[in-house]
């Protein structure tokens, strides 16, 4: 755990806002759910990303004010206290989080076959391989952003591989719905819009609360497509 700790790169980005940049496989599906479900150190906000953990305190913070180093170091403590407490097996992970199931249609119109058949020059193989590997996969949720109620979606250790690079030029419209892929990423178009990931599929489940418009997913939540 203390290289964990010691391999954090941490940096102020403003005055009031910290940067903690976490070693690789640091965020598992334990850690995020905890980090999402706890109040943030010293009243600050927190927001996830990709690798990094956000803090942002309002700007009359008294610590922050008189001792922005301690500051710095109640926030070290408090994601080592996460750590320590999502220290566990894949399996237990996989048992405390939510669980959707969705199924998905598979190269049913000529986008989608289209990106099917990319990916499959991409990593030597068909494109029901690429089908095969999508749904053996175990995905969990990393972190929201781009649209309400897109989640980035991130494959579970030892899950098979997939190399999907984006489209260097994005479509203008993905349809709601959309099963895709994007780096290491996959991902649901909760709405249409613009987007230039790999799409494979379709849903008809929609991942959008319709009274308030928000995203259902939660940090941790696990995926898997049928």
């Amino acid at each position: 755990m203390k290289h964990e700790i010691t391999a954090m790169k941490i940096q102020w980005l403003s005055e009031r806002e910290l940067s903690v940049l976490m070693p690789p496989d640091a965020l598992t599906p334990g850690l995020r759910r905890k980090i999402s479900q706890s109040d943030g150190p010293s009243g600050s906000i927190v927001t996830q990303g990709a690798r990094a953990v956000h803090f942002l305190w309002d700007p009359r913070t008294q610590t922050l004010l008189k001792d922005p180093t301690s500051l710095q170091r109640k926030t070290e403590a408090w994601i080592e206290t996460l750590l320590v407490d999502s220290r566990q097996k894949i399996e237990a992970e996989t048992n405390a989080s939510s669980k959707f199931t969705v199924p998905v249609r598979y190269g049913h119109d000529p986008l989608m076959t289209h990106d099917l058949e990319r990916l499959a020059r991409l990593n030597r193989c068909t494109a029901e391989e690429i089908v095969r590997r999508h749904r053996a996969t175990t995905w969990f949720v990393a972190f929201s952003g781009f649209q309400p109620g897109f989640a980035y979606l991130e494959p579970m250790p030892g899950s098979p591989a997939i190399d999907a690079p984006r489209h260097e030029t994005p479509r203008a419209k993905v349809p709601a719905g959309s099963v895709a892929l994007g780096g290491s990423y996959c991902g649901i178009y909760p709405q249409q819009g613009p987007g230039g990931w790999n799409l494979i599929g379709e849903t008809s489940l929609s991942f959008l609360d319709p009274a308030s418009g928000a995203g259902i997913w939660q940090t941790g939540d696990l995926v898997e497509f049928v």
